[in-house]
Parts: structure tokens; sequence; C-alpha cells
């Protein structure tokens, strides 16, 4: 019998600044069965591949630092597209209006991350 892949086909944007954790959580998703769109550095380059590509959820690393973050987060809640943050310490100083974003937090393990992709994946 054959193992279900638990994110088969689920299409992901990575936004991640650092090019050693894009490449390790794209990876990651990629052996569960995801097709990773990117990963990206900036939010510029995010909001090219989602005018481009289809997209089913995103991951996008965040900090307190970035205004531009709210274009791509404004773009993916029109598109009714899920999405988590990526954050370490950061998960204290992030505007109040994103506290019902999921978090997965940094450094981060891969039953965390599988687990908050299949539930996005999944929806409400």
């Amino acid at each position: 019998m054959t193992e279900a892949v638990p994110l088969a086909g689920c299409r992901m944007l990575i936004v991640e600044g650092n090019w050693l954790i894009s490449c390790d959580l794209k990876r990651m998703l990629a052996r569960h069965g995801a097709v990773v769109i990117g990963p990206v550095a900036t939010i510029d380059g995010a909001l090219n591949l989602l005018r481009q590509n289809k997209i089913d959820l995103a991951f996008i690393d965040v900090s307190p630092n970035d205004e531009l973050v709210q274009l791509l987060v404004n773009e993916l809640t029109y598109q009714k597209i899920p999405f988590a943050f990526m954050a370490s310490h950061l998960i204290d100083v992030l505007p109040t209006h994103f506290s019902v974003v999921p978090i997965v937090e940094k450094p981060f393990d891969t039953s965390a991350v599988i687990a908050e992709a299949q539930r996005l994946h999944r929806g409400p």
C-alpha cells in the first residue's frame, strides 16, 4: 500500500530572507509533497510570484521593521490565500493586527512546519 503524502501538490510560497533557512524549508516541504514557489527573499519578489503563480498557502518571514509586509498580507487576504508568519524573537513586537496570524517559531522543527502547513491547507 502506498503511503499518503500529506502536502501532495500543495503550492506554497516561501518568503524568507535567510538563504540557508529558505533552502532547508524548501527541502523539508518538498519531501512532504509540496510544490514550493520560490523561495524569495523580498516582499516585491513575493508579490511578483503571487501574480505569476497559483498559490495555495504562504509562509512569510516577518520582522517588525518591514512595512512592506502589509502589502503582501493585504494581497494574500484579498486572494483568500492562507498564510503563516515565521519569526523568532520578533513575536513579542509584531503589530497587534497580526495577532490572529499563525506563527511558526524559529528555529523550527519539521513537525511544527508540516503541521501548520497541513492546517492551513485544510482550511478553517
